[in-house]
């Protein structure tokens, strides 16, 4: 737990979750996974893309909450690698900048199944999370 009471968005090392929460910042991942966590989602969390490919490749999660900008691996390296390995992982675009041609090319991923841009509120949070879930195409 962190010193605010709040379970702490550490990198997951064995999958288990529902949910894969790829964010490079801190509080974001803090964020997303008490929100989620409180609703009854299991969260796996990952710093940066390598690391999420390297999870989705060891364990098929129900979504991905993906950044686009994050050192190493940016987060559109990320989703297309995993669109080659296991093109049924949707994906949900969390970003703080999405410009157009940013938006062209992720709503070009079959993989994608929706996108918004930062600061994301809990009810806009968990109302992405439910939509992807009852979409037909594996949710």
């Amino acid at each position: 737990m962190s010193q605010q009471g709040h379970p702490e968005a550490h990198e997951t090392v064995e999958p288990t979750g529902e949910i894969l929460i790829v964010d490079d910042d801190t509080y974001v991942r803090e964020f997303f996974l008490r929100v989620l966590q409180k609703e009854g989602y299991r969260c796996d969390v990952a710093e940066e893309g390598r690391t999420a490919f390297r999870l989705t490749n060891r364990h098929e999660y129900r979504l991905v909450l993906m950044d686009l900008l994050m050192p190493d691996w940016d987060g559109l390296d990320a989703i297309v690698s995993m669109g080659m390995v296991s093109p049924n992982q949707k994906v949900v675009v969390v970003s703080g900048r999405l410009d157009e041609a940013a938006v062209r090319e992720i709503e070009g991923q079959p993989n994608v199944v929706g996108w918004i841009e930062k600061p994301v509120s809990a009810e806009r949070l968990l109302e992405l999370v439910r939509a992807a879930f009852a979409r037909p195409d594996g949710g």
